[in-house]
């Protein structure tokens, strides 16, 4: 899972390695982390610190709809 706080010092890290892509994993419960509840606000940070890089993000996306289990 990306956290912001986290990727605050790897960005640089990545941009003076001449990194140009992350890929990185967001987890449902990141976006839903109760029911009716959803919040985007730690991805947005997550976005706005790559393009501060100037680095592309690819997101992989673990929703309940590919990783839950079957009805």
């Amino acid at each position: 899972m990306i956290s912001a706080d986290y990727m605050k010092v790897v960005w640089p890290k990545l941009a003076a390695a001449k990194v140009n892509t992350v890929l990185g994993a967001v987890p449902w419960d990141m976006i839903k982390p109760e029911e009716g509840n959803f919040t985007f606000d730690e991805l947005d940070r997550v976005i706005e610190g790559a393009r501060e890089h100037s680095l592309r993000l690819v997101l992989l996306w673990f929703g309940s709809f590919k990783n839950g289990l079957p009805a």
